[in-house]
């Protein structure tokens, strides 16, 4: 299945290089890569373009479209000079950062500018940096020339690696190693938080979260070795699947009747239980997709919907100033449950499947609605919170701690 989309994607080389190229130019001349970075774009095109001769096109490519988005932030530098340090870009990124790297591009000019392009976060400063700094362009050409290339071999190199793997694994065997993955980096992303709330997290209702966290990736091999891939498989019979189905996703209400039980609200309960709560119903109807039991629209809703409300709404929740919603709660209910149901008709009642697909495919439309909610509210909370900063009060204490009392086990 992977494999025949790539070919047909690859029908078409160039224009998944112009593609790829444009991501490269819209990341630095627009500082895209601010918010969605654009080694995204260029390595699923790499992924596509993997066995072709494109590829060495797509690599010269991005690195041009690289280097010259470059000269944007630079033009820009050289025309406001230090008037840059009270712009809107600079100011969302904090003024210490902008002096961290105005000051190291000042002392090392071309290294700053080379490896700093493989920092998200810093890159969209740093060719601004250079030009407000007063670099003089051969420096700072040939600083991005070489950042660009490196970019370009980094990124366009894996992009092609992971092609070659679906070449040879089809998706539904790489399932349960990309949710392991996604597990490591959300734990890796959240590194700060946990650590903060490290003297509290050892409680009963974390230890069900992060056992459903857990059971999310050996569920979805169970269900793609002896649901979705036809065959028994060598894992346990269906209806010790199904089960473990249940106990997964009945595990969401546990853990917050536990949590509310004990008063044992925390902060890590705040992070992992809709981390858990997304990874898994993601992967498992990812899971269910691939096997051709479920349709892919309700997916890509989902998919779609997390990534524009982890966009969006992400740091106002992150923070504590977005409490979960009476819809959001209604949604994942729908989810789960149809998600358990569905995949109790794959392994057990295939009469039920339907149903299954159908209540999985309400609760896609009822996840959009609750993000459209989410992103109202936090839009709403950024504005209030500018306000009472800009007003220089500290109202604001008594609604974040009790948004982060009701966000927790949600």
């Amino acid at each position: 299945m992977v494999t025949e989309l790539l070919h047909q994607l690859a029908a078409q080389p160039l224009l998944v290089v112009l593609l790829m190229t444009g991501g490269a130019v819209a990341d630095s001349a627009l500082g895209v890569g601010a918010v969605l970075p654009g080694e995204t774009l260029v390595a699923v095109g790499a992924t596509v373009l993997e066995g072709t001769r494109s590829l060495w096109l797509a690599w010269v490519s991005v690195a041009a479209g690289a280097f010259l988005g470059d000269h944007v932030g630079y033009a820009v530098g050289r025309r406001l000079g230090p008037a840059v340090a009270g712009s809107g870009p600079v100011r969302k990124v904090g003024r210490a950062r902008w002096e961290r790297v105005t000051g190291l591009v000042r002392r090392h000019a071309v290294p700053t500018l080379a490896l700093g392009r493989l920092a998200p976060g810093v890159r969209t400063l740093v060719a601004l940096g250079a030009g407000a700094s007063g670099v003089s362009y051969g420096r700072f050409a040939l600083g991005s020339g070489l950042g660009a290339l490196l970019w370009s071999t980094v990124w366009v190199g894996g992009g092609a690696a992971v092609g070659r793997v679906l070449q040879e694994f089809d998706l539904v065997q790489l399932l349960p190693l990309a949710g392991a993955l996604v597990v490591v980096a959300l734990v890796v992303g959240n590194r700060r938080t946990l650590l903060r709330a490290v003297d509290s997290w050892l409680t009963w209702p974390n230890a069900i979260t992060v056992a459903r966290l857990l059971l999310t990736v050996p569920l979805c091999w169970w269900l793609v070795s002896a649901g979705s891939a036809g065959g028994a498989g060598a894992g346990p019979a269906p209806g010790w699947i199904a089960a473990a189905g249940v106990a997964w996703a009945g595990s969401d209400w546990l853990d917050g009747a536990v949590a509310r039980r004990l008063g044992q609200e925390t902060r890590v309960g705040a992070v992992l239980d809709p981390v858990a709560d997304r990874l898994g119903v993601l992967a498992v109807g990812l899971s269910l997709a691939a096997g051709d039991h479920l349709p892919w629209w309700p997916v890509l809703l989902i998919v779609l919907t997390d990534a524009i409300v982890t966009l969006l709404a992400g740091h106002a929740a992150a923070h504590g100033r977005l409490a979960v919603s009476t819809l959001g709660k209604i949604r994942t209910a729908v989810l789960l449950g149809g998600l358990c149901l569905l995949l109790t008709g794959v392994l057990l009642l295939p009469e039920v499947a339907a149903a299954g697909a159908w209540v999985v495919s309400a609760g896609s439309v009822l996840h959009v609605l609750a993000g459209i909610d989410y992103v109202r509210r936090a839009l709403l909370s950024a504005r209030a919170h500018e306000a009472e900063a800009d007003a220089g009060s500290g109202s604001d204490a008594p609604t974040r701690r009790e948004a982060h009392s009701s966000f927790s086990h949600g």
